[in-house]
């Protein structure tokens, strides 16, 4: 597979030309699998697939619903 040509902006934010906007999450990132996996359906069956995405789901809700330290130190003085 070819990269293509190298940029210089920020694929984060940028879209432009045929670059979609790079993930900024786990979530995201799956999504965008779930949204677009044709390529690699003659590779991975399709139940392979979804299980794979149900569970990186699983854990980036499982991240998430972890609080950073500045989140800790928040929560400690509200108590």
């Amino acid at each position: 597979m070819d990269p293509g040509d190298p940029v210089s902006y920020n694929v984060y934010e940028k879209r432009e030309g045929k670059l979609r906007r790079l993930p900024r999450s786990l979530e995201e990132a799956v999504e965008y699998l779930i949204s677009d996996n044709e390529y690699l359906r003659p590779i991975f069956p399709r139940d392979l697939l979804e299980y794979y995405a149900e569970i990186k789901l699983r854990e980036a809700r499982r991240i998430r619903s972890i609080p950073g330290i500045v989140d800790y130190i928040t929560l400690e003085h509200l108590a």
